[in-house]
């Protein structure tokens, strides 16, 4: 029975790992998404420029937190998204928070905040 060492058996390791990471990967990741397949939203809270298919649903929840000298703030926004036709999405963008005082007037207060309602229509189809 034949019996690696410790050494033997990591620098395996690390020469497979060497050899799964330098091999490139297939002809078909490298090409780049067409205009149709990308979804470019730049900023992180902007909408897509393009709407959702019929029928599809989207649910795209952010959390934050603020802590300041006069408290916290945590708070949680979530983007609800659904594609009545290929050309019209509408949904719903509800807000809640909670937040936390520092000093002598301490407090906590939680509920729910604004609550945005959504519509996109696409001009056409690309």
């Amino acid at each position: 029975m034949n019996r690696m060492t410790w050494g033997a058996s990591r620098a395996a390791l690390w020469g497979t790992l060497l050899a799964l990471t330098s091999t490139p990967p297939p002809a078909a990741a490298n090409t780049p998404p067409t205009a149709r397949e990308a979804w470019w939203t730049g900023p992180m809270l902007a909408s897509s420029g393009g709407t959702l298919p019929r029928g599809h649903v989207l649910a795209e929840p952010y959390l934050f937190d603020q802590c300041g000298k006069g408290g916290d703030y945590a708070g949680s926004l979530t983007y609800l998204l659904y594609g009545a036709t290929d050309r019209l999405t509408v949904g719903l963008i509800p807000t809640f928070g909670a937040a936390r005082s520092k000093g002598n007037a301490y407090r906590r207060h939680a509920g729910v905040n604004d609550l945005t309602l959504t519509m996109q229509y696409r001009m056409h189809l690309a």
